[in-house]
C-alpha cells in the first residue's frame, strides 16, 4: 500500500514516479493453482518510465548510492553515481556540473541570484522542491535527507530531474524522518540545506518556498 500510494501521490504532485499495480499470484505445481498472496508490481525506472513521463529516453540516467548521493562537498565520486544507461559513453559532465554549481560556496554566499540561476540550469529545482515537500509530508524516511540512496537523476534536455524510488517506508513516524519545517537536517544534505538557507530577498523564506 505504501509503495503504490506514495508513487501515485508523487505523480499527482507533478513529480515523475514509477507506476505501480497490485497483482494476485497463483502458482500451479501440477495439481491446480495455489494462491500465494497479493504483491505489488513496480515499474522499473528505465525506457518505459522515461519515454512515458519525459517524452524521451536518451538522456543519462543515474542511480546514486553512497556518500556521493548526499551531494555534500568533496563527495563527488562517479563510481557511486551509477549510470543505468549510456554506459559506453562514460560522460558524467551533467552530474559533475551539479556538484560543482551546488557547492560553489563563494557564489552561493555572496551572489545568491547567480548561484540560483546556475543551479537551475543543471537541476530542475522546482520539481525537486515538489518532491521534497511531498516526501516530507508523507514521512518517507528511506531516501535523500536521511539515507544516501533511493532516487534517480535523469537528464532531460540538459537538466537533471529527480525521480523517487523504493517508497515502501513512507507514511511512518518513527524512523527519524525530516521535520515538516525542515529543521534538524544534517549538514551533509547540501541540496536541501543550501536551498533553504538562501538569503531572504525578496521573500521571507528566500527564493524558494515549499
Amino acid at each position: 500500500m505504501r509503495e503504490k500510494v506514495a508513487a501515485d501521490l508523487f505523480r499527482s504532485f507533478g513529480v515523475p514516479a514509477s507506476h505501480t499495480r497490485f497483482c494476485a499470484l497463483y502458482v500451479n505445481h501440477g495439481d491446480g493453482n495455489e494462491f500465494y498472496g497479493i504483491y505489488t508490481i513496480v515499474e522499473e525506472v528505465d525506457d518505459s518510465v522515461l519515454a512515458d513521463q519525459f517524452g524521451n529516453d536518451d538522456g543519462n540516467l543515474y542511480k546514486p548510492e553512497g556518500d556521493a548521493a548526499s551531494f555534500g562537498e568533496d563527495t563527488y565520486d562517479k563510481d557511486e553515481l551509477i549510470k543505468k544507461n549510456n554506459e559506453d559513453e562514460a560522460d558524467y559532465t551533467d552530474v559533475s556540473n551539479l556538484y560543482k554549481v551546488l557547492n560553489e560556496d563563494n557564489t552561493r554566499t555572496n551572489d545568491t541570484t547567480t548561484w540560483k540561476s546556475n543551479l537551475e540550469k543543471v537541476l530542475n529545482v522546482q520539481e525537486f522542491l515538489k518532491w521534497l515537500s511531498a516526501n516530507t509530508v508523507i514521512q518517507n524516511w528511506d531516501t535523500y535527507g536521511n539515507m544516501t540512496h533511493n532516487y534517480y537523476l535523469y537528464n532531460n534536455d540538459g537538466c537533471l530531474n529527480w525521480i523517487p524510488w523504493d517508497n515502501n517506508e513512507a507514511f511512518e513516524d518513527e524512523k527519524g524522518c525530516i521535520n515538516l519545517n525542515l529543521s534538524g537536517v544534517a549538514d551533509q544534505w547540501s541540496l536541501i540545506n543550501y536551498l533553504m538557507e538562501i538569503d531572504s530577498r525578496p521573500l521571507k523564506k528566500g527564493f524558494y518556498k515549499l
